[in-house]
């Protein structure tokens, strides 16, 4: 097995992203479950597609958002000489 990256403590990266996106999906499925089961009214016309795409774009900036924080973080830590070396976390393929 390699070795786990972000101190050797066995944990993977917090990302925000993944969180907003499953968020947003686990809300469209009660949302439809409980339109079909009768006990809520989406409203007139199907409203759930595009809220899940705006959740879904939401998710993507907060990606991007959180990359580059990551990326700036790991531009300071290399000028200052601290471990994590440059790269950002998950960037070895």
């Amino acid at each position: 097995m390699p070795p786990r990256e972000h101190g050797g403590r066995g944990r993977h990266a917090f990302e925000p992203a993944k969180l907003v996106a499953g968020l947003v999906l686990l809300a469209a499925g009660v949302v439809a479950l409980l339109a079909s089961a009768g006990a809520v009214e989406p409203g007139p016309g199907p409203r759930l597609l595009p809220a899940v795409l705006l959740g879904l774009c939401a998710a993507g900036v907060v990606g991007a958002v959180s990359y580059g924080v990551r990326r700036r973080r790991a531009r300071h830590r290399t000028r200052r000489g601290l471990p994590g070396g440059g790269e950002p976390p998950g960037a070895q393929g």
